[in-house]
Parts: C-alpha cells; sequence; structure tokens
C-alpha cells in the first residue's frame, strides 16, 4: 500500500515513512475480515471512524497562513498532503523543506486527464485462441 500511495502521488521515495503512516491511518478504517462488520479503530475504541476527512495522499492543497500585515500578500501557500494529524492535516512545503500541520486547507480537485485514464483503461481485444494456438506452433 506504502509503494502504490508513493507511485500513484508522483513523490519523492524519502516520503516512504509518510505514506506508511497514511496506509496505517487507512488500514485502521477499512472494513477487516478478521473483524465482522466492524473497522480494527471501530473494534479498538468502540467508535465508528469518521471517514469525511480521507483525501487523496499527495494532492494539491491550500492552506491559510496566518494573517499577513499587507492588503496584496497572498493568504494561502500550496503544499501537498502527505499525511494525518491528531490536529490536522500534515502538507510538505516544498520551498522551505518542512511539514506543516493545518486544520486550514483547501484541497484542489483534479480529475486525471483523459489520457491518463486511455493508459489505464484499454478497449477489450477480441482474440481468436484457436488462431493464437496455431501461431504458437
Amino acid at each position: 500500500k506504502m509503494r502504490a500511495l508513493l507511485f500513484d502521488a508522483e513523490i519523492e521515495k524519502t516520503f516512504w515513512n509518510e505514506a506508511l503512516r497514511v496506509a496505517c491511518y487507512v488500514t485502521n478504517r477499512s472494513p477487516s475480515s478478521a473483524i465482522i462488520g466492524k473497522t480494527p479503530i471501530e473494534a479498538w475504541t468502540g467508535v465508528r471512524p469518521n471517514l469525511k476527512n480521507l483525501q487523496i495522499f499527495g494532492s494539491d492543497v491550500y492552506v491559510k497562513v496566518l494573517p499577513s500585515t499587507k492588503k496584496l500578500e497572498s493568504k494561502s501557500v500550496k503544499l501537498k498532503l502527505v499525511g494525518y494529524s491528531a490536529i490536522g492535516y500534515r502538507c510538505w512545503d516544498e520551498n522551505k523543506q518542512r511539514i506543516v500541520i493545518s486544520r486550514n486547507v483547501q484541497f484542489v480537485k483534479e480529475a486525471k486527464s483523459s489520457e491518463d485514464v486511455s493508459q489505464i483503461v484499454r478497449e477489450p481485444q477480441i482474440v481468436n485462441l484457436d488462431l493464437l494456438e496455431q501461431e504458437r506452433n
């Protein structure tokens, strides 16, 4: 799961620890065949988890910065979501090379382009097995 998160988000491998934390976070909030009808976190705490805060790992987010003194300064900065915290979202600031934890986050909702989808989903091909077998012989 960790490798899939890193690959899908196109994030450097140095974020393996953040991807591992997210994989554990999501796994503990996903249904388990060992605990019928419950998630691991629900079995542990007795409380059903709230999944409204789950977002796509590596997605772009805008984090609100502290109130600036100048009117024309930006009120938010674009970062990457790399995890969850008890008090907010863990976001990577590329410019400052640090992780920022914030609750004041706006998520960028982008769909994958049709080119990306066409590479993943291909038209089914009809293959004549008799001809294929004859070609092999």
